[in-house]
C-alpha cells in the first residue's frame, strides 16, 4: 500500500490546504485513524482501483468523496504487509463548505452512510477482537451520526431510525471522542434529541466563526 499527502480546497475562503501523511505509522494505525477523522491516509495506488470503487458509483454525491474511500481504503490499510510512501501532493478534494464536505448536505445521505459502514462492518467483521479497531468502529458509527445531525431538526427521527450507532459504548480514550459520544448520546435519544440538535449545530456554527476570527 503507498500513501500520498493530499489536498482540501476551499474556493470559497480562497484558501488550500495540503495534509501531509504521517509516515511513522503502520497500517493498523493508519486504519484505526481513518476511521477516527484524524488522518486521511488516501492511497496513491486507489487511483487504479476501478473496479473496486465502481461498486460506489451510484452512490457518489457532492461531498462523500471522503467517506467512500473509507469503505476501501480502511480494510486495505488494516491488512497491508506494508506501507510505503509517496512525497508528493497528488489527490485534491474541492470543497464549498462544511456541509457539503461532510456529506450532510441532503435526507439521502442517511442511508447512503448506513450502507457504507455495513460495508466496513462487514469486510473487518473478523477483526473486531482487535479492541483498538473496534474502538475506532464505534467512533465512525458516531461520527457518521453526527454528519447526519448537522441535517434540520425534522429529520431526526429518520436518523434515529436508520440503524447508524455503535456497537457498544467503547470508543477510543479522548476528549475529542468523549465529547462526540455525549452529542451522540444526546441526538439519539427522543427526549434530549432537540437540546443534541442545539448543541451539534452550535458547535458548527462556533467553528465557522474561530475560522474567520483565526
Amino acid at each position: 500500500v503507498v500513501l500520498a499527502n493530499y489536498c482540501h480546497e476551499y474556493p470559497l475562503e480562497n484558501r488550500s490546504k495540503v495534509i501531509t501523511v504521517d509516515t511513522e505509522k503502520d497500517g493498523k494505525q493508519l486504519a484505526c485513524d481513518s476511521l477516527k477523522g484524524t488522518e486521511g491516509a488516501y492511497l496513491w495506488n486507489k487511483l487504479f482501483l476501478c473496479e473496486t470503487l465502481i461498486q460506489y458509483r451510484s452512490m457518489t454525491c457532492p461531498g462523500r468523496d471522503l467517506w467512500e474511500d473509507l469503505a476501501v481504503v480502511v480494510p486495505l490499510l488494516y491488512r497491508a504487509q506494508k506501507v510505503g510512501y509517496y512525497p508528493k501532493t497528488v489527490l485534491h478534494y474541492l470543497h464549498h463548505g462544511e456541509t457539503q464536505y461532510t456529506g450532510g448536505a441532503k435526507p439521502s445521505h442517511i442511508t447512503i452512510l448506513k450502507s457504507i459502514l455495513d460495508d466496513l462492518d462487514k469486510e473487518l467483521s473478523q477483526e473486531r477482537k482487535d479492541n483498538a479497531l473496534h474502538r475506532a468502529l464505534n467512533s465512525a458509527h458516531i461520527r457518521a451520526y453526527l454528519v447526519c445531525c448537522k441535517l434540520p431538526y425534522r429529520y431526526y427521527q429518520a436518523i434515529r431510525n436508520s440503524g447508524i450507532k455503535p456497537q457498544d459504548g467503547k470508543i477510543p480514550p479522548s476528549f475529542m471522542e468523549w465529547s462526540k459520544k455525549v452529542m451522540y448520546l444526546l441526538a439519539s435519544n427522543r427526549t434530549t434529541s432537540f437540546l443534541g440538535y442545539l448543541l451539534i449545530h452550535g458547535a458548527v456554527w462556533m467553528k465557522r466563526l474561530l475560522r474567520y476570527i483565526v
